[in-house]
């Protein structure tokens, strides 16, 4: 594999959704980041902490890996969304999944961008017979 220039790492976006339960328009702009391995591992420890060891069903267990994504990954965000304590003190789930959408589709195409192989250059054309 040849060394080539990694895509960008940022992605900044803004969000204007209504809550589902409260009818709350959430507005605002946030820049996700790709996770470090620093931040992979700290997402990872606030999960721990936040499951407290419990057995989680599988919604709970992906809702608490949500949280601990986006805390770690966005790196501005809009006053409302830190004062929620990075969406975990809100009512709406359904805002937090739109964030978290936004941030996997940004993951989604980098990696595609990463891993897409570049198109063959073009066969040289042979010299005309004469």
């Amino acid at each position: 594999m040849s060394v080539k220039e990694l895509p960008h790492n940022e992605h900044t976006f803004t969000l204007k959704f209504t809550g589902e339960k409260t009818g709350r328009v959430y507005e605002g702009t946030f820049t996700y980041k790709t996770p470090t391995n620093r931040t992979m591992i700290e997402s990872k420890k606030m999960a721990a902490r936040l499951s407290e060891g419990l057995p989680l069903d599988q919604e709970t267990a992906f809702m608490i890996n949500v949280f601990a994504e986006l805390r770690y990954n966005l790196t501005n965000n809009p006053e409302w969304w830190v004062k929620a304590d990075y969406g975990y003190e809100l009512e709406d789930m359904d805002v937090v999944l739109e964030i978290y959408r936004a941030c996997r589709k940004f993951e989604n195409e980098r990696f595609e961008k990463l891993w897409k192989e570049p198109a063959p250059a073009p066969a040289p054309s042979e010299p005309a017979k004469s």
